[in-house]
């Protein structure tokens, strides 16, 4: 069992998308006559299944066809930022239907769903198209073809756009929605991951595209089902960067049971990066999505341990502090007990960032260091009577600390979390925290009423019942 979260230091990340993105890192082509279509492929087959997984071939009607263009862009991007994103969108459609109109006639860009910036890295996400395939195109007719939108430019005033070749994707939401301010600023000790659990409840299928190997990977065993979202909503490691700055991705479709679709992008070199949440973290767990899915691919930066343990790093960029490298080691048991965060320009803030983690035989988190440097700043302890009831923390770097308190109902769910500060339990209460659960055993937090009585706060998101 992995330590529970009670307490949490939230940083809000600005929304940057309004729905789903995809992005590959292929170089762009001139604008010239397209290759020589190959026939549509025949129905996918299943490539091989095992229990709970199924492989498929990446169906691409567009197998063949290298779309990849050049188009221009009036006026300069810092002259009208709404105009010069007007002109870059019909621009493209008029230049992407002239690039294809020896396959299509007929053809129209119904819908473009695309986040980040041309400012930054680039934009990143989807487009659909209707259109009649000409007779000797060899192009399967479709109702509609959903491809990948991702562009880049590095001429100044980005002026000259590259859009790179296109694959297959589907027109689904990112894993993305997020709480209000209003909201997150209501709770933050415990609101932003019962937010995450809640969104990645009902999952019943998971269907990740490996592109370097033409094939679908679709996962619909329950356990790892469930590892999966619980991994996707306990990511610890965040950063900054728009879903563009990973040029080269693979997507992974979330399937629920209420019928709904939501994308997560996965590097492709199956790295520990997924764009989820509106921002690219890491997964936060010891296992790699690569293996996770049964791909046979060496996943960059995971590395065996003695002993069993895993240890993994990520390669980052941070908009405040340059490049980063983030090494995290994980347990036999798969329990975080390092992690190093080493930063290239640090400014005023430390170039190394350590934290340290000891578990009881029972994988409860009893101990945490954290150092900058170096330096030992401060040290968490934890103290169990079956459940968490006192959270130590010492600063040495200002001789003080402070204290919480937790307290459980006859079934062991929290429901009251009060903070002391200073020194000194039993002195006064500097914040505190209470919630109730309803029948179906969610909790929730409590807000005050006009008259400063508690009440349950309904407009809340939920979180699972506790162990």
């Amino acid at each position: 069992m992995k330590p529970k979260k009670l307490v949490a230091l939230l940083s809000l990340a600005a929304l940057l998308l309004s729905s789903c993105a995809s992005g590959e890192g292929s170089s762009p082509a001139p604008d010239s006559p397209a290759a020589t279509a190959e026939p549509a492929a025949a129905e996918p087959q299943a490539q091989e299944s095992t229990a709970g997984l199924t492989v498929l071939p990446i169906d691409d009607p567009l197998a063949g066809i290298d779309d990849s263009l050049i188009f221009s862009v009036e006026p300069d991007i810092n002259s009208d930022y709404e105009a010069y994103t007007r002109s870059l969108k019909e621009n493209f459609k008029a230049a992407y239907s002239e690039k294809l109109s020896s396959y299509f006639v007929d053809m129209e860009i119904d819908d473009m769903s695309y986040g980040g910036n041309m400012l930054g890295t680039g934009m990143t996400g989807w487009f659909i198209f209707t259109g009649t395939p000409s007779p000797d195109s060899g192009i399967e007719p479709r109702e509609q073809y959903c491809r990948s939108f991702n562009i880049r430019s590095e001429n100044e005033g980005r002026t000259l756009i590259e859009f790179q070749r296109s694959w297959p994707m589907e027109p689904a939401e990112y894993l993305s929605q997020r709480p209000s301010d209003e909201e997150l600023l209501a709770n933050l000790d415990t609101l932003l991951g019962a937010y995450k659990e809640k969104n990645v409840k009902g999952l019943v299928e998971a269907e990740l595209y490996v592109r370097q190997l033409d094939s679908r990977y679709i996962l619909t065993d329950p356990e790892k089902l469930e590892a999966l979202a619980r991994s996707l909503s306990e990511n610890d490691i965040s950063s900054s960067a728009d879903p563009a700055s990973v040029y080269d991705c693979n997507p992974l479709y979330l399937r629920f049971e209420d019928g709904s679709t939501r994308l997560v992008l996965t590097a492709a070199d199956g790295s520990n990066r997924c764009y989820a949440w509106g921002i690219w973290y890491a997964y936060m767990d010891s296992e790699s999505i690569f293996r996770r899915f049964g791909v046979p691919l060496e996943a960059e930066g995971y590395e065996a341990l003695p002993g069993g343990g895993v240890r993994t790093t990520v390669h980052d960029y941070h908009a405040s502090v340059g490049r980063r490298i983030i090494t995290v080691e994980y347990s036999a048991q798969g329990d975080p007990v390092s992690w190093l965060t080493w930063q290239e320009s640090p400014g005023n803030q430390p170039s190394e960032i350590l934290r340290r983690y000891e578990y009881d035989a029972g994988r409860h988190r009893v101990k945490e260091e954290y150092l900058e440097d170096g330096e030992l700043l401060i040290t968490i302890v934890y103290e169990y009577s079956g459940e968490l009831l006192v959270r130590m923390e010492q600063s040495f770097s200002t001789g003080g600390g402070y204290y919480e308190t937790y307290g459980y109902d006859e079934l062991g769910r929290l429901i009251e979390q009060n903070s002391y500060y200073p020194n000194a339990i039993g002195g006064p209460i500097s914040s505190s925290g209470a919630f109730w659960y309803d029948d179906q055993g969610y909790r929730h937090a409590y807000a005050k009423d006009e008259n400063g009585n508690l009440v349950g706060y309904e407009d809340q998101p939920i979180r699972k019942p506790q162990d």
